[in-house]
């Protein structure tokens, strides 16, 4: 019997220390999110798109303007060492898809066919015209790609950086790791509602070299750590499959005489520092095989695609080798300028 009764205690003496320990992460959480906020507003304005505001950069000027569209899990700032390059010979604009970043959480499901609709809206709301040359990194390039069959009076060209294919899940290799889903889903908002997500990385912050100059670095992962972006990534991994299925649907005659050049990375994603297995190894060397193949199909979509390797960046291309996007963008403003400048003699001489 005494031995039940101090069994109990101890019992009730854990989940006292648990429920304290999830007290202190929440606070942890909130506080810190809300010192961020004030350390580190807004670079360009929030712009109301039908009852929350997003959050939209601008830089340079000039026609065409050119849109940049982050990867999934990624903001407006990822693109900090590539729109300042192109603002020097055109407009370009940077924003946060709803919930990320700087932007408020919009409504609906977080699917490309709802995140295109808004950022036309923003866009038309920002006083920011077309015609828009569109450049997609990952998942921003399903996005871009269904922004082009939606809106194509509006859109001049497309840059896809190691962007989204519409087949993507059903060929890359299924994770040995587990496939996801809503229990993992589950415990990222809950990992970062109690503060462990922001801890975690906190404690890794020494090992991981700044991709970008350090005060932009700092209001990046900032941002990347508050329970609104981590609960919106969620909701849009969630609705990937979805989004996919939207691009599969969208016009294909349409987008495949858009001007399009293809950037595809030359890398694997190093992860030896995690101290991969055998299993996890040979799992990262199919997808990035498969992946190669996705990409040369991209290009295929196009009646003048053009693909262009990375050699030396893994996904995170507009980290490693920017100047790589930069040029792509630029040329296609050429060949379009180019392109118009032959049309407008044609007219003339007749």
């Amino acid at each position: 019997m005494k031995i039940w009764k101090w069994c109990r205690r101890v019992g009730f003496g854990l989940m006292g220390l648990v429920a304290l320990l999830l007290i202190f992460g929440a606070s942890y959480q909130f506080i810190k999110t809300k010192l961020d906020e004030k350390a580190y507003p807004p670079q360009g304005q929030m712009v109301d798109v039908g009852g929350y505001r997003l959050h939209i950069h601008s830089m340079g000027s000039g026609s065409p303007t050119v849109v940049l569209d982050a990867g999934l899990g990624n903001i407006g700032l990822d693109w900090a060492l590539v729109q300042p390059e192109i603002a020097k010979f055109a407009r370009v604009v940077s924003y946060d898809r709803a919930g990320l970043g700087w932007s408020e959480k919009g409504d609906g499901p977080r699917t490309s066919l709802r995140i295109v609709q808004e950022l036309h809206t923003l866009l038309h709301n920002a006083e920011i015209p077309g015609p828009y040359i569109l450049v997609g990194h990952s998942f921003g390039g399903a996005n871009v790609q269904l922004f082009a069959t939606t809106y194509p009076d509006e859109v001049m060209g497309i840059v896809l950086v190691d962007g989204c294919h519409e087949e993507q899940e059903k060929r890359l290799p299924p994770s040995p790791i587990g496939s996801g889903g809503f229990g993992n889903s589950i415990v990222a908002r809950l990992s970062t509602f109690f503060g462990v997500s922001r801890l975690l990385m906190n404690m890794q912050a020494g090992a991981i070299a700044s991709p970008m100059p350090q005060h932009l670095w700092d209001a990046h992962l900032a941002l990347c750590l508050t329970t609104k972006h981590w609960n919106s990534i969620v909701d849009e991994s969630r609705g990937l499959k979805e989004s996919l299925a939207q691009l599969t649907e969208a016009s294909r005659p349409i987008l495949a005489k858009t001007p399009c050049t293809v950037i595809t990375a030359g890398r694997m994603l190093d992860l030896s520092a995690f101290g991969l297995n055998e299993q996890l190894s040979a799992y990262f060397q199919e997808m990035f095989v498969v992946w190669g193949e996705l990409q040369k199909e991209l290009v295929a979509k196009f009646e003048n695609g053009l693909q262009i390797i990375a050699e030396n960046s893994d996904h995170m291309i507009p980290w490693h080798q920017p100047e790589v996007i930069v040029h792509a963008v630029q040329e296609l403003i050429n060949q379009e300028s180019h392109q118009k400048g032959a049309e407008d003699g044609l007219q003339s001489r007749s």
